[in-house]
């Protein structure tokens, strides 16, 4: 006898149209507002929920509508959403299971909710470019199939928002936010689920910008654990993330550029804390921080360009072989710890800052930095070069130490300039420390270790105060500047710059000393009865402070020029007899003044020596 075959009954495939324009509010109803009520439907028939069955809600007008989802699985193919506000299908206790071909959730307009438990083995696409915010039910641990965003912004209700762990495909248009929630942590079935951590694979810049993966949440995700759920990130083309509060990415996994950038906008920080892989970065925005691994920029050869005001950071004792380019006003930062970036940096234009947020959090770049640009050591901290940097642009160091290292070098830098407070040490620079003769030397602040100014030298910062703490010396042809902005020999490195020098203060050579008084907030007057007195000695303005020797004093020499007052009178014009000298002291090298003779005593002096005194004159106008 044979067997009775098997009877299968046909699968009705169909498209049910929601015809309830009624605006019922946000709140979950069962008055009526149901699936399975055959009177919300076009034609009044009830739908066959199937594998193939298609539920529109379209054309519902303004306002909020709400739709119940009843008890127990409704199981659908597809949803079409397109309302002027907000839709949402609401239920806790019910399950919505995407079956058949291609599941999707279509939102072509407005922002659809989606409140139930969501099952789904096939995967789900979401597309239009409509808002989808996910607040599933903990029970949706059946989500299990790959979700796919291909349009459209995604936000996340609940820590259950993407469902169980899988692999989530962020197409170029679509985006998924995290909305400060925790996609790795939470309990989605039974016990702690911090190993639920999800695949990514993300093309395009997001919607309107913010990234393929953000946080459009002030509520960051914490950072240093796996609980933003990113644990592996691959591009399958370039690709931005994002955001306003910050997470962490890759966090226990990888990161695999297959050859593209991923480029960080938005003003957060995105931690990158797993190793990278064939991959360049661009920080266009916000910070992008090295954490828990030395690969997370792709190692030696990786690389991270960033923009200016944007930030490259690290935390951890880490050390980076990626190179880097900065462009003016970027920052490089390190958060915590000490870093090594020993690969290549170019510093593109202008100033590019490096800071910590610790006094003790060294920095060493002992990479090549080349460029036509320069930087700014900013914070309390050490910043170690220890290789010979070509870079062309200016060395400022605002605040901390900037120190060379045996093999140090920046003898392409323009100008040097030390702030008030910080420190150049150049303690340990093989054959020691020199300005070159195409270099400036300028500011305040503190220089260790012994120093030769082959070019010029501008003390203090309008005016101010200088020190070395070891020898100085001026090699032959070099220049300083010094500048007067007071009517006074009294605050010296306030009204008038100074040098002091703790160790030997040498000059090799014809050295030119240059006087300034045209400090635009200065107020010198030659017309001034100050000008009246003589200013001899010790009395007068103290220009190097010496503990040690002076050696070849006679080659300092004040250049000849007829010095301009800060109201534009020439010396000549208003002192036609006066004079400037250099006198030399137990402690260090004076500037003294010599006025307009007394007539009666004028009339007594010999013309002769009077011709020779003015011929004598050495001057030279000079400006910072």
């Amino acid at each position: 006898m044979l067997a009775a075959a098997a009877i299968v009954s046909p699968v009705s495939a169909a498209t049910y149209t929601w015809d309830n324009l009624t605006s019922n509010g946000s709140q979950g109803f069962s008055n009526g507002y149901t699936l399975s009520t055959n009177t919300n439907w076009a034609g009044d028939v009830t739908p066959t929920f199937n594998n193939q069955a298609e539920l529109v809600f379209t054309g519902l007008g303004a306002g909020s509508h709400t739709v119940y989802a009843g008890s127990g699985t409704t199981i659908l193919n597809r949803l079409t959403i397109g309302t002027e506000s907000l839709f949402r299908i609401n239920s806790a206790s019910s399950t919505l299971s995407f079956q058949g071909s291609t599941p999707t959730i279509d939102v072509q307009s407005g922002t659809f909710r989606l409140e139930v438990i969501l099952a789904s083995s096939a995967g789900i696409t979401k597309t239009g470019a409509g808002a989808m915010f996910s607040n599933l039910q903990s029970a949706s641990g059946g989500f299990t199939g790959d979700f796919t965003i291909d349009q459209g912004l995604v936000t996340s209700g609940n820590n259950f928002a993407l469902g169980d762990q899988k692999t989530v495909n962020i197409r170029s248009g679509g985006a998924a936010n995290m909305n400060g929630q925790f996609w790795g942590s939470s309990t989605i079935t039974t016990g702690s689920t911090v190993s639920r951590n999800y695949t990514f694979n993300i093309a395009g810049t997001g919607v309107n910008g913010s990234g393929a993966i953000t946080n459009l949440s002030a509520n960051a995700v914490s950072v240093l654990t796996g609980i933003s759920g990113v644990r592996y990130l691959n591009l399958t083309a370039d690709a931005s993330v994002g955001g306003s509060g910050d997470y962490n990415l890759a966090h226990s996994g990888t990161i695999d550029g297959n050859g593209f950038t991923l480029t960080k906008t938005g003003a957060n920080s995105v931690y990158i804390s797993g190793a990278a892989s064939d991959i360049a970065y661009a920080v266009s925005q916000g910070r992008l921080v090295g954490h828990n691994t030395d690969n997370a920029f792709g190692g030696a050869a990786g690389s991270v360009a960033v923009a200016g005001g944007a930030t490259l950071a690290s935390y951890g004792a880490r050390t980076f072989a990626n190179a880097f380019t900065l462009a003016d006003t970027a920052i490089l930062e390190n958060l915590n710890s000490n870093v090594i970036w020993s690969g290549a940096g170019s510093l593109t234009s202008g100033l590019a800052v490096v800071k910590a947020a610790g006094s003790t959090n060294q920095i060493t770049l002992s990479g090549i930095l080349s460029g036509a640009g320069g930087l700014d050591k900013q914070s309390a901290n050490t910043l170690l070069l220890s290789n010979a940097n070509t870079y062309a642009g200016k060395t400022k160091v605002s605040a901390g130490t900037l120190r060379l290292g045996s093999a140090g070098s920046i003898g392409s830098s323009s100008e040097i300039q030390v702030m008030s407070g910080a420190t150049l040490n150049v303690t340990d620079v093989s054959g020691g420390f020199t300005v070159g003769s195409a270099q400036t030397l300028s500011g305040g602040g503190t220089v260790t270790g012994n120093t030769v100014i082959a070019g010029t030298h501008t003390p203090g910062f309008s005016p101010g105060l200088q020190t070395f703490t070891n020898n100085l010396t001026y090699a032959s042809g070099a220049d300083i500047t010094w500048e007067l902005a007071a009517n006074s020999t009294s605050n010296r490195g306030t009204f008038h710059d100074a040098i002091d020098v703790q160790g030997n203060l040498t000059f090799q050579g014809p050295t030119t000393l240059a006087l300034s008084f045209t400090y635009i907030d200065g107020v010198v007057d030659w017309t001034a009865p100050f000008w009246d007195t003589a200013v001899s000695g010790v009395l007068g303005w103290k220009i190097f402070g010496v503990t040690g020797t002076v050696n070849g004093f006679a080659n300092l020499q004040i250049a000849n020029a007829n010095w301009l007052d800060t109201n534009g009178v020439a010396f000549d014009t208003a002192r036609p007899t006066g004079t400037f000298s250099l006198y030399q002291a137990a402690d260090g090298i004076y500037l003294n003044y010599t006025p307009v003779p007394e007539p009666s005593t004028y009339g007594l002096m010999l013309g002769g020596l009077a011709l020779a005194g003015a011929a004598l004159r050495r001057r030279r106008k000079a400006s910072k």
